[in-house]
């Protein structure tokens, strides 16, 4: 059976518009039901020995798919991360996008029980559920997932935003991943002409979930927390949607590249070879610190002439001085100054 998850990415969306045409339903037994069993499983997983931390190999995340694979390695090498607090705005920012994610799986929970009594046709998604009849989202689905590939051990280790069960017209049922990702700076940033597919990064996050979870299936929703007005006509509402899903199928290809670039840096990080600094993805590098006071005098000047060349490359300002100050960080630190 062929399918088509451009389509089906729409009639998601087009499934979810339709339910929230409608009042939200209030359903206390639905959300006592889920409380009690989080309760349950976060009780479990609290428990020392739950998952097994004592292993000889490396665990990554499915959201460091996307980090330079310098800084993995100096997270399998147990080097300390930077400690830099969060701003206050950062870390509320933080958490309404974990709150966002929370609000969506639970409409896909109502919208199981409730989108039948209002539209009088049959709930056409829902979430998986594990055997204990919980849905399978967040800590329900949180695993270690070993690998052997390229003779490298290493596990994946996280939790994913749910996994759902599309039921076609014909009966037939099909497991798709779900990750949610929320935007909170513009209304703008999910309209059509600034996001045009999904974020590679998140993608790669979505490949590790498809290993993790025997997955081929993936929509990645984002859903953006700022509204360009309460009122909307249709047009406004086209052209600036607070709601978009992306849907794409995972093949063996791209896992095999995930797990590849994973044992890469295992293996470097058995071996104590260091992969080169990456200064396009320095800014987010949880390891900034150790980096800098460990790289060779000959390393620093690599990174310096590799800035250099960007101010004379068509970049844009913007990610040219992204590599100057990255460039200057690390010489801050290697003159002695205390990371900021």
């Amino acid at each position: 059976m062929t399918i088509n998850m451009q389509q089906l990415a729409q009639d998601f969306t087009d499934y979810l518009n339709e339910f929230h045409s409608y009042q939200q339903p209030y359903d206390d037994a639905m959300d006592a039901e889920v409380y009690e069993q989080s309760a349950a499983v976060l009780r479990m997983q609290s428990k020392w020995g739950y998952f097994d931390w004592s292993k000889k190999r490396p665990h990554f995340g499915p959201s460091s798919a996307a980090r330079s694979e310098r800084e993995l390695y100096e997270k399998a090498r147990k080097a300390p991360r930077d400690t830099r607090p969060p701003a206050p705005h950062q870390r509320r920012w933080t958490a309404l996008g974990e709150a966002i994610g929370g609000m969506l799986q639970r409409e896909i929970l109502l919208a199981e029980r409730h989108y039948p009594k209002f539209t009088g046709k049959p709930a056409r998604y829902r979430f998986a559920r594990t055997s204990e009849g919980a849905p399978m989202y967040e800590h329900f689905t949180k695993k270690m997932h070993e690998v052997t590939y390229d003779g490298e051990d290493f596990a994946i280790f996280g939790l994913g935003d749910g996994i759902l069960e599309h039921v076609t017209e014909d009966g037939e049922i099909i497991r798709i991943g779900l990750e949610i990702k929320s935007r909170q700076t513009s209304y703008a940033e999910t309209g059509p002409f600034r996001m045009k597919d999904v974020n590679p990064d998140h993608y790669l996050q979505t490949v590790c979930y498809s290993e993790m979870y025997g997955l081929d299936y993936f929509f990645v929703v984002y859903l953006n927390s700022s509204k360009k007005a309460w009122n909307m006509t249709d047009e406004e509402r086209v052209k600036s949607p607070d709601f978009r899903v992306f849907g794409y199928e995972i093949g063996e290809d791209a896992r095999n590249e995930v797990k590849a670039k994973f044992a890469r840096v295992t293996k470097a990080a058995r071996e104590g070879n260091a992969p080169k600094v990456d200064l396009d993805t320095w800014q987010f590098n949880d390891y900034k610190t150790q980096i800098a006071r460990t790289i060779t005098e000959e390393e620093f000047e690599e990174l310096r002439t590799q800035a250099i060349r960007m101010q004379n490359s068509s970049l844009p300002d913007w990610k040219k001085r992204k590599f100057t100050e990255a460039v200057d960080y690390i010489a801050e630190i290697r003159n002695g100054k205390e990371a900021i």
